[in-house]
C-alpha cells in the first residue's frame, strides 16, 4: 500500500476528483480523512455514491486514517487521501501519514488569504505547514486537475507574499 497523493480541498470527493485525479494516478483506493464527514452517514452514503466502483473507499477521521496509515490498512495499493483543509493536512501529516506528493486543489478565499491561483488562497500560516512538508523532501504542488498546469512553492511565496486576497 502506498499513499500517492494528497489532496487538500474543501470539497472533498466531487467531479474533479473521480473524473481526473483518480485515473490520472490510477488509485485504487480513496480516503476522505475529514471528522465532521466521518461522523456524519447522510455524508458517507452521498461519498460512496460518487466513487467509482473500482475504488475502495473509506471515510474517516483524521487521527484514524493516521492510524490506518501506520499499520498498512488504508484500501488500495495505490491511494489517494482527501483532507479539507490545510490544517487537516497538518494534523493528518503531524500524526504519521506520508505521501509521496502533495496536492493543493481548493481553498477558498477568506480573510487573511492571498489568492494562489483561481481555486486556491492560501495565508502565511498554511504556507508554512506546506513549507515544512516540502522541506521533509515531498514535492507540493498547487493545482486543480492534473492536465493543468502547477504551480510550485516558490510561486505560492510570491502570491501570498504579495497579500493580494
Amino acid at each position: 500500500m502506498s499513499v500517492v497523493l494528497v489532496r487538500v480541498d474543501q470539497r472533498l470527493l466531487h467531479g474533479q476528483v473521480v473524473e481526473g485525479w483518480v485515473p490520472s494516478l490510477k488509485v485504487d483506493g480513496v480516503v476522505v480523512a475529514d471528522d465532521k464527514t466521518a461522523g456524519d452517514p447522510i455524508s458517507t452514503i452521498a461519498l460512496t455514491a460518487a466513487c467509482p466502483a473500482k475504488v475502495k473507499l473509506s471515510v474517516l477521521t483524521l487521527a484514524d486514517a493516521a492510524a490506518a496509515s501506520a499499520c498498512g490498512a488504508l484500501p488500495g495499493k495505490r491511494t489517494l487521501v482527501l483532507v479539507g483543509t490545510v490544517a487537516a493536512l497538518d494534523r493528518i501529516w503531524s500524526a504519521g501519514l506520508r505521501a509521496e506528493q502533495v496536492n493543493v486543489g481548493n481553498v477558498p478565499v477568506a480573510e487573511g488569504r492571498a489568492r494562489v491561483t483561481n481555486s486556491v488562497a492560501l495565508s502565511a500560516d498554511e504556507v508554512k505547514v506546506l513549507d515544512r512538508i516540502a522541506d521533509g523532501g515531498v514535492p507540493v504542488e498547487v493545482r486543480a486537475v492534473p492536465k493543468e498546469r502547477a504551480t510550485d512553492l516558490a510561486a505560492v511565496h510570491t502570491a501570498v507574499g504579495r497579500g493580494s486576497a
